[in-house]
């Protein structure tokens, strides 16, 4: 009997240590705290790299349709940019042909000015043939939108940048014309001095 006491007691004590380690979980005496732990570092991993590549999916989309979008200006841009450059080289031609005419008249100390001048038409010429190259696509825009207001805005401005143009140029061709008038000048100043 005693023998069945002891029996049972150690079936107890198994019994009892066995529900305490099931109500725990089936973990050992650490209850399973680091597993959980690096289980939930895991699981916030694996979810960051749905939402990583569900949004990166949603960025690439956009940026496919920016590039579309992009390249389509970029074409209407480069014909207008083509046609702007036309006319900046006719314009540069003229400019040219006033240069050849300003250069016979040169005087001592003039070339500086003379060339100083030359490089200030041309960053005009560059200026304005950009910004009537960005106004055309403007109201091309405008235009195929249907928008009159905005038309008749853009075309006001392209009125006011061939003005601006015109006044900057006559401006510079006539301080050209000026200097090379001076170089005449002192040519005729020097020529009388030899005489005397």
């Amino acid at each position: 009997m005693r023998r069945i006491t002891t029996l049972w007691a150690v079936v107890v004590l198994f019994a009892l240590g066995s529900s305490a380690v099931l109500a725990k979980g089936g973990k050992g005496q650490g209850g399973g705290k680091g597993n959980k732990e690096a289980r939930q570092v895991q699981d916030r991993k694996q979810q960051q790299q749905r939402q990583g590549k569900a949004g990166g999916d949603e960025v690439k989309a956009q940026k496919r349709k920016g590039q579309k979008q992009g390249k389509a200006a970029n074409e209407k841009v480069k014909k207008a940019e083509g046609k702007a450059a036309k006319e900046a080289d006719a314009v540069e031609e003229k400019a040219k042909a006033g240069k050849q005419k300003a250069a016979k008249g040169k005087g001592k100390g003039k070339a500086q000015k003379q060339a100083a001048l030359a490089r200030q038409i041309e960053h005009e010429q560059a200026k304005h043939g950009t910004r009537k190259a960005r106004l055309a696509e403007m109201l091309k825009v405008a235009e195929d939108k249907g928008d009159d207001k905005a038309a008749a805005r853009i075309q006001k401005l392209i009125d006011k940048e061939q003005g601006r143009f015109d006044r900057k140029s006559k401006k510079m061709t006539e301080r050209g014309s000026k200097d090379a008038g001076d170089a005449d000048d002192e040519n005729d100043d020097q020529a009388d001095g030899d005489e005397e």
